[in-house]
């Protein structure tokens, strides 16, 4: 996936996208996120390893390698994007009607 994608499925721009990072770190340190987004990185690459496998025939079809596609589609694929967004999404209308409520008054 990429930035746009992403900021499609959260209806916000790219560059809000882009520039997630700096503030992440700010709160977690940049240690912990750089070994988080190489664990996910290193997991994508897996996912997308299985996926290619399976789909040229490399690999045959076994439950384990059904168990491992279903497992990263569930973590990383584009469901998970659209739940996260959905989230985002309801937490921003909420925010957005407290504080013009606040404006109201």
């Amino acid at each position: 996936m990429n930035f746009s994608a992403i900021a499609a499925a959260f209806g916000i721009s790219e560059y809000s996208v882009k520039e997630w990072k700096c503030k992440v770190q700010e709160l977690f340190g940049k240690a912990n996120v750089k070994e988080g987004l190489e664990w996910a990185a290193k997991m994508g690459r897996r996912y997308r390893s299985i996926r290619d496998e399976l789909a040229s025939g490399n690999v045959k079809r076994s439950a384990a390698t059904k168990n491992l596609e279903e497992y990263f589609e569930s973590m990383y694929g584009r469901k998970k994007l659209e739940v996260f967004a959905r989230v985002y999404k309801a937490r921003k209308r909420r925010s957005d009607k407290r504080s013009s409520s606040k404006k109201i008054r």
